[in-house]
């Protein structure tokens, strides 16, 4: 799009915008089934703004990750393992006492 004379404003406005509206539909959606399923005692409001937040990190990693490597591919799996690997370090290795 540089070719054609497109500034990186209007550029990463576009897909900022794009994965927001995509974010705000699936936590609308996660939001109301899970609200009305499992979290029953917290305000589906609460619910859809955690899960469009999470979304919205989650597409801000991706752009960091991906700005650090040239080649598509390359940045598409290290942005997939460095998700996975993250949730497992997150989970941890933790032992539940009853």
């Amino acid at each position: 799009m540089r070719m054609m004379g497109m500034k990186d404003t209007p550029y990463w406005a576009s897909w900022f915008i794009y994965h927001s509206i995509i974010s705000t539909a699936i936590s609308f959606t996660i939001a109301i089934m899970a609200g009305n399923l499992i979290f029953s005692y917290t305000t589906i409001t609460t619910l859809w703004i955690l899960f469009f937040l999470y979304g919205l990190a989650i597409f801000g990693i991706i752009i960091f990750i991906q700005s650090l490597f040239t080649q598509a591919r390359t940045a598409a799996i290290m942005c997939i393992l460095f998700y996975l690997g993250s949730s497992v370090l997150a989970s941890g290795d933790k032992e539940y006492s009853t």
